[in-house]
């Protein structure tokens, strides 16, 4: 047996253990719940546009950060899906309890995942008191993505992995780029000016 299948049999365990062995009723009902991202669209825009117009300057760049780091994301996301091919385990095992539908895409990695982290990476430096708020959240996402059936554990720390490095990139070239910027725009308004 090589490493791949050994892999493969621990990541089914895995599944097995997060997906049918340790579950409750009270957490059926909230992982669904919590996986679905129309959950969180309307207090998310009430947020974003309260710290668009009583916000600092701080919290706009903030914004724009996080709205950078999910495209990103999002892009190497479907990228990496078409690349891997690997089939949900929803749709691979019987045993598998789906509390959500399985999705029409592939599985590896987690785009839920990889995009929450991203997206909480840059918050959780940006606001570093609320950093463990954001990053248990993030871990509760791609804790309920197997707890619903739809990705293998594996599946879930790709995701990890990529949005952490997409934040840490978004976050490095902020603080490498950004002063650069700034004497540049200072410059472009004393030529308008003149």
């Amino acid at each position: 047996m090589g490493i791949l299948d050994t892999v493969q049999r621990i990541d089914e365990f895995l599944l097995w253990l997060l997906n049918v062995k340790l579950t409750a009723g009270f957490l059926d009902q909230f992982m669904p719940w919590i996986t679905d991202p129309g959950n969180f669209k309307l207090p998310l825009l009430i947020v974003i546009v309260l710290l668009l117009v009583f916000g600092r300057p701080r919290d706009r760049w903030t914004i724009l950060l996080c709205i950078v780091a999910l495209a990103i994301s999002n892009f190497f996301v479907e990228n990496l899906k078409h690349t891997f091919e690997r089939i949900r385990p929803c749709h691979e095992f019987d045993w598998v309890r789906t509390l959500r539908g399985c999705g029409r895409t592939y599985s590896m990695p987690s785009g839920h995942t990889a995009n929450i982290f991203a997206v909480m990476g840059v918050l959780s430096v940006r606001y570093r008191r609320l950093r463990y708020p954001f990053l248990l959240f993030a871990l509760l996402i791609g804790w309920s993505r197997v707890y619903v059936g739809v990705h293998y554990p594996t599946d879930v720390l790709a995701g990890i992995a990529l949005g952490i490095g997409v934040a840490w990139v978004v976050l490095f070239s902020d603080k490498r780029l950004t002063p650069h910027l700034k004497e540049w725009l200072k410059g472009l308004k004393k030529r308008l000016k003149r």
